[in-house]
């Protein structure tokens, strides 16, 4: 879990850092590593590639996070705030100044807790279901979907693309490592806006593979991607133009452990209440919609071999999509 730009935003109007100049990714090196699309991409063809943002894999874990501690900061108050015992029988015996010094107390760290975790809880929910990014290797142009709905628009020749460090990762006690891009001003120096593709690990190095779909995706095509099944597209989130459904969601969620049956299992309930508050925040929130002037950059043409989306997902899977 990685959630550097959504909780705190990403720092801008600030120049890049020596460590983004000594990280940076540059378009036209290719690395010696095998290409891998992790499970990110919405739609692949010869005209674009859309992709899912970094918060989308773990969606659901901050609303569920918000609503509980909101919840129980709640119960506190509302304990708080009973009246106390006046015939000694109960420890909760205050005399009426204790009383009051007590409200206070719990009043000033209670009611800004509760509203910090509604605010957290707000940032899955009333908004939009996902924010994909689209690359477009015909125009060579990239689109952001922003969190307010609207569309950063820029050239993929003037974006800095760079490793960078995100949150830190208290179970395996290291930083995660994200690849940004950022938005540079005319100086050449001055951030003016960040985004970030949705891998991220605690290893740097891990994150070549994906950087090499994308850079060999905008500097090569589709064609050894999609064809020769190198970094093949097996599957497409279906949510390009609807919301996922329960059983999708579910799916992403579970597959987080699924490879560790043990860690599975004792994980299974608080895993399932997040994939059901994914599903409920989800229903709060509209998809995003490109506006014309993006959709009219990207047509597809008709009988495009290396178009992939959701209706090319494997029969087992197409169920989830309902």
């Amino acid at each position: 879990m990685e959630y550097s730009g959504q909780i705190n935003k990403y720092k801008i109007n600030r120049p890049l850092t020596e460590e983004e100049r000594a990280e940076q990714l540059k378009p036209k090196k290719r690395f010696d590593v095998l290409p891998h699309y992790n499970l990110s991409v919405i739609k692949v063809n010869s005209a674009y590639l859309e992709i899912v943002d970094k918060f989308y894999a773990w969606r659901g874990m901050v609303f569920v996070l918000g609503v509980i501690f909101a919840a129980m900061v709640c119960i506190a108050l509302i304990y708080g705030f009973l009246p106390p015992d006046t015939t000694g029988s109960s420890i909760r015996t205050y005399n009426r100044s204790e009383y009051l010094y007590f409200l206070a107390a719990i009043s000033l760290m209670g009611i800004p807790t509760v509203i910090f975790c509604i605010l957290l809880a707000l940032r899955e929910s009333f908004t939009y279901t996902h924010y994909p990014i689209r690359l477009n290797r015909k125009n060579r142009m990239v689109y952001v979907f922003r969190r307010n709905g609207t569309v950063m628009s820029a050239s993929w020749d003037d974006l800095f693309f760079t490793f960078d460090k995100g949150g830190y990762d208290s179970v395996l006690r290291a930083v995660n490592w994200n690849i940004r891009g950022h938005l540079l001003d005319a100086d050449g120096v001055t951030v003016k806006e960040t985004f970030a593709f949705p891998i991220y690990s605690t290893k740097k190095d891990e994150l070549l593979n994906y950087w090499e779909f994308v850079r060999r995706y905008m500097e090569e095509g589709p064609a050894k991607l999609i064809g020769s099944g190198e970094g093949q597209v097996e599957i497409c989130h279906p949510i390009a133009d609807r919301k996922e459904s329960f059983g999708w969601g579910m799916q992403l969620i579970y597959s987080h452990m699924a490879r560790v049956p043990i860690m599975f299992w004792i994980f299974s309930p608080f895993l399932t209440l997040i994939g059901l508050a994914r599903y409920l925040a989800n229903l709060t929130c509209d998809v995003p919609v490109w506006p014309k002037s993006v959709e009219s950059a990207c047509v597809i043409d008709p009988g495009d071999p290396y178009a992939r989306d959701a209706r090319n997902n494997p029969p087992n899977l197409r169920w989830l999509t309902a």
